[in-house]
């Protein structure tokens, strides 16, 4: 349905991707699960501003504009928005999720 899928992706926002992330962390599989999330935002993908979207929650992670976010910046950025202390445990296996490549940081196509 055509409809739905414009509803769909004119409600993703910041809010909606921060609790997905914090959703695909909790799952063993994780990985598959992310996969097909990517593949899926990706596809609904309209136009360029959700991209500038993703790009804006990227970069406010992304403390020192390097692009890429760090262990540290991601658990910074994350306390910061969600107003609460995040375990170190919980980010470790965030970024090992989103970290596809394995290079120790996570670049914008992996936030994706």
């Amino acid at each position: 349905n055509e409809h739905s899928k414009d509803n769909l992706t004119n409600e993703l926002d910041e809010n909606t991707l921060k609790n997905s992330i914090m959703k695909i962390s909790s799952l063993k599989n994780g990985m598959k699960l992310q996969q097909i999330c990517i593949g899926y935002i990706i596809h609904n993908l309209e136009n360029n501003e959700e991209v500038n979207k993703l790009l804006k929650i990227f970069n406010m992670i992304d403390s020192n504009s390097d692009g890429q976010i760090t262990k540290e910046e991601l658990k910074d950025g994350l306390e910061k928005e969600l107003d609460k202390e995040i375990d170190e445990k919980e980010i470790s296996r965030i970024k090992e999720i989103l970290d596809n490549d394995g290079s120790g940081y996570i670049e914008f196509q992996e936030f994706l």
